[in-house]
C-alpha cells in the first residue's frame, strides 16, 4: 500500500457545480499588485478565502469585488 503515496492522482473534471476560484498568484497578476500584498490582505482577514488543505483559495465573487472596488489595503 504505500507505494501508491507518491503515484499522482487522476484530476477530476470540473462539471461546474463549484464556482471558480482564484489563488493568490493569478490575483495578484490580474489586479497588477505584488502577490505578497494579496498574501498581506488574506492574512489580516481583507480578502475573503476559502482554505482547501494549506492554500487558500479566492471565490470568483470576492475577485469581481476586488476588480470593482479595488485591493483594500
Amino acid at each position: 500500500m504505500r507505494n501508491n503515496i507518491n503515484k499522482p492522482r487522476a484530476a477530476t473534471p470540473n462539471t461546474g457545480a463549484t464556482a471558480p476560484m482564484w489563488n493568490t498568484d493569478d490575483l495578484a497578476r490580474a489586479i497588477g499588485y505584488h502577490v505578497e500584498s494579496v498574501r498581506r490582505c488574506v492574512r489580516q482577514g481583507r480578502i475573503r478565502t476559502v482554505r482547501f488543505g494549506r492554500f487558500h483559495r479566492i471565490p470568483d465573487v470576492e475577485a469581481q469585488r476586488i476588480f470593482a472596488q479595488g485591493l483594500p489595503l
